[in-house]
């Protein structure tokens, strides 16, 4: 059944144009995507941990924790890290992502469809990346394969919101770059945001310190 769900999502990936028609509610949408993940998100939590336990020990115990634990500790770190990207962090960007772009959408006289099916396309779109994730560990060929497959996951985003919605590529494509320009604004103004509140903050404490 996963390695079924897993050949389904990459199907999908591989071939947007019929791939990404399904349409489904937001519910199956991610029961659809917590399937696909299992198998990639295992093989990347158990690969990082590998990978930061048998190297990390060095540099972490160099920063004065004890050196039996420091690897195992990093690693564990790294993994549950890795973990909450793949199943609450990335879903939780498909819903906003997903709501700007149906914002921009709906706006645009564009979209015919629901919330859901934006979402719905947000979905199919992290397949690629998702799915090859692990692959990060591999110095080079995996940077190279993940930029490629994050390249082609835009396509991808483009071709389901043209299929969910029933309109055109052209017109997939300008609500996602105008989106995508909202989302970036967004982000930014979140990040400028905390800097700015942890700046006040630090200087607070540290004039109170001073007095």
């Amino acid at each position: 059944m996963l390695l079924e769900n897993l050949k389904k999502g990459f199907d999908a990936w591989l071939h947007p144009g019929a791939g990404t028609a399904q349409i489904m509610t937001l519910k199956d949408a991610f029961k659809m995507y917590y399937r696909f993940t299992v198998i990639p998100a295992v093989a990347a939590i158990v690969i990082s941990f590998a990978v930061v336990f048998t190297f990390g020990q060095t540099i972490v115990s160099a920063a004065g924790v004890p050196e039996t634990f420091a690897g195992f500790w990093a690693a564990a770190i790294i993994a549950i890290y890795t973990a909450a990207i793949i199943w609450i962090f990335e879903p939780l960007s498909i819903l906003v992502e997903g709501g700007v772009y149906h914002m921009v959408g709906k706006l645009f006289g564009k979209f015919t469809g629901t919330y859901a099916n934006t979402v719905t396309a947000g979905v199919y779109a992290t397949f690629g990346v998702i799915g090859l994730l692990w692959l990060y560990a591999i110095p080079v060929v995996g940077t190279v394969a993940l930029i490629v497959a994050g390249i082609w996951s835009i396509w991808v985003l483009i071709s389901g919101l043209s299929n969910q919605h029933r309109i055109s590529k052209v017109d997939a494509f300008v609500v996602w770059i105008v989106g995508t320009a909202i989302f970036g604004i967004l982000v930014l103004a979140v990040v400028f945001a905390t800097a700015s509140v942890s700046s006040v903050a630090i200087n607070t404490a540290i004039t109170a310190n001073a007095s």
